[in-house]
């Protein structure tokens, strides 16, 4: 099963405006714990990781972390396909 650890407060604080290094931050953490416990995270959470390494120039991480959201939920290959093409620039 999905363990959610700070994905949907991480997404709350987004659109509030909190800086991107801290979101990553804590999603980082949330990553770790969720594997420490041998669980899986929910859809849109290594995409959001993804965006968010890609809005502080890490395109590497970002594209890392998109093609791991899209090899976990292939269901989501339309957006991962657009958000990579988009940093694939």
């Amino acid at each position: 099963m999905y363990q959610w650890e700070a994905y949907q407060p991480q997404v709350y604080e987004h659109f509030k405006g909190q800086s991107p290094q801290q979101q990553i931050t804590e999603l980082e953490k949330g990553l770790e714990r969720i594997a420490a416990k041998g669980n899986v995270p929910p859809p849109g959470y290594r995409a959001h990781l993804g965006m968010l390494y890609a809005e502080t120039g890490r395109d590497d991480l970002a594209l890392q972390q998109l093609q791991a959201e899209k090899a976990a939920f292939p269901e989501s290959a339309a957006y991962i396909d657009f958000l990579l093409k988009k940093y694939q620039k």
